[in-house]
């Protein structure tokens, strides 16, 4: 039921959007007279019989939404190129199957109010059956809940997957919720599995990056976020190139503000990972473009990542993603298991709410 209410909304929103922007109306109106005047075809079209009207008035109804929905990407975005103008149709078109479906839905809800009605004895009991249905709709509309994080999903979901998440109740946020795994509930910060590029910017960094299914960066600005919402323990999992795991446990886990660059808070180690984290406690985040390790060796850049480096590393989650042994020290690696120069096949980082 709440789809459906959205679906009206979004048609609704649809046309006064169109109907508000008086270019994209006069450019219709302008479209059709330009039409009219070659064809010659106007009086031909109000002889036409009434389901050849309705055609028509259908398709031109059509048009109107395919260039509203096409509209809003182009005032968004007004000087997108054509590529980028090709993958926003192309996911409209992934994501109209939704909306054929609430059609058909929509179809099959007022045969049934239909015939409700129709078989009720008098207004009296209309009235009662209308008040029950209702009833029943509120109590399936309710309004949003906005759950903080990944172990509050964990409640009603079990699955892993992406989901969106309100850690301070009010900012939302895509998030990767690992509900398979250690108990469930996890929130991944970070991952990497492939050749994703982490040798990132500042800005880059704080806002996030990459596909939150593959390999990516929460961003530093969520991390705090959600670390400032509660007491969180943070994982990590690491694998190497032939099948050996490891694991690192944090029971303190939090990560500053902007203004304190991020620093870190991390300590109260399990595992059998050997604590690589300890060496950089109490740090500020460094990026290739921002050095605010403690002695200006501009660790970010010989590290080639972004962390809370430290003159400069014992763990290097963020840098280059390389296959094993390699000659440079650049690379994701994690000291306390392999040399610095040995790059890990898997890294990943999360927390939980405890």
């Amino acid at each position: 039921m709440p789809i459906l209410l959205s679906f009206y909304f979004l048609v609704v929103l649809l046309f006064v959007d169109g109907a508000e922007k008086d270019d994209i109306k006069d450019a219709n109106v302008n479209r059709r007279e330009i039409y009219d005047d070659k064809t010659d075809s106007w009086g031909f079209v109000e002889d036409l019989k009434d389901h050849k009207r309705e055609s028509l008035d259908i398709d031109t109804t059509v048009d109107d939404l395919m260039h509203s929905l096409q509209g809003i990407c182009l005032f968004d975005k007004p000087k997108q190129s054509a590529t980028q103008l090709l993958i926003d149709t192309q996911s409209i078109l992934k994501n109209i199957d939704v909306y054929k479906d609430i059609v058909k839905l929509n179809i099959q809800l007022r045969n049934k109010l239909k015939w409700i009605v129709e078989g009720s004895k008098g207004t009296i009991e209309i009235s009662r059956v209308i008040r029950m249905l209702k009833n029943d709709v509120q109590g399936i509309c309710k309004p949003l809940e906005k759950l903080r994080d990944c172990a509050e999903l964990k409640k009603k979901h079990k699955k892993s997957g992406v989901y969106i998440i309100y850690p301070d109740g009010s900012t939302a946020m895509t998030v990767y919720c690992n509900m398979d795994e250690f108990d469930e509930g996890w929130t991944v910060l970070q991952r990497r599995q492939d050749k994703t590029d982490f040798y990132r910017t500042w800005a880059e960094y704080k806002k996030g990056f990459g596909n939150v299914e593959n390999s990516f960066w929460l961003g530093n600005d969520n991390i705090h976020v959600l670390t400032k919402s509660g007491r969180y323990e943070l994982r990590i999992d690491l694998s190497d190139w032939t099948g050996n795991k490891w694991y690192a446990i944090y029971k303190t886990f939090s990560v500053g503000n902007e203004n304190t660059k991020y620093k870190l808070n991390v300590g109260g180690y399990s595992g059998n990972a050997n604590d690589g984290m300890a060496f950089h406690n109490g740090m500020k985040f460094s990026t290739k473009d921002q050095d605010n390790e403690k002695k200006s060796r501009d660790c970010a850049k010989l590290a080639k990542g972004g962390w809370w480096y430290a003159d400069c590393h014992e763990v290097n989650l963020n840098g280059i993603y390389k296959a094993g042994l390699t000659s440079k020290w650049d690379v994701v690696s994690w000291t306390k298991l392999k040399k610095e120069t040995y790059s890990m096949k898997f890294a990943r980082m999360m927390i939980r709410r405890f």
